[in-house]
């Protein structure tokens, strides 16, 4: 595994170093929404397998399992959590598809489900100090 971690406040570190790093890394795009045509620094999006490469992790498996079971994985969770963040601003952009494939590759869902509901409902009736006598049978219904 990554030798490097050999502290909490190491591996701290080296986590707000890969975020420091995106701004500096930023590209130049030109704002067009302007008559000046200024220059604009974009930030570079921060992304799972980008900080997983800065970190020196060999392969996303390695990651999610020291994510799952190492001594720092709190850590590691917040930094996921940090970029989960960024892809959820995302979405109040206009064209926000490739922030909701992210989203849901992060285990989001768009649907609200029920796990405790498995399709079969059971329906209890009781009628209580009713003057008439139910009918047994639909034939018995008069309308």
């Amino acid at each position: 595994m990554n030798s490097c971690f050999t502290s909490a406040g190491k591996l701290r570190t080296k986590i707000c170093a890969y975020f420091k790093n995106l701004k500096k890394a930023s590209p130049e795009i030109n704002d067009t929404s302007t008559k000046t045509n200024a220059s604009v620094k974009a930030d570079s999006p921060a992304t799972i397998s980008g900080l997983m490469l800065h970190l020196g992790f060999n392969s996303r498996k390695e990651y999610d399992e020291y994510e799952k079971n190492g001594e720092f994985r709190d850590i590691l969770k917040r930094a996921r959590l940090r970029i989960e963040a960024e892809y959820e601003k995302k979405l109040h952009y206009q064209s926000s598809t490739g922030a909701i494939f992210a989203l849901k590759n992060l285990g989001w869902n768009d649907r609200e489900e029920n796990e405790s509901f498995n399709g079969a409902v059971t329906l209890s009736i009781e009628i209580v100090n009713s003057p008439h006598n139910p009918a047994s049978a639909e034939n018995e219904v008069a309308l």
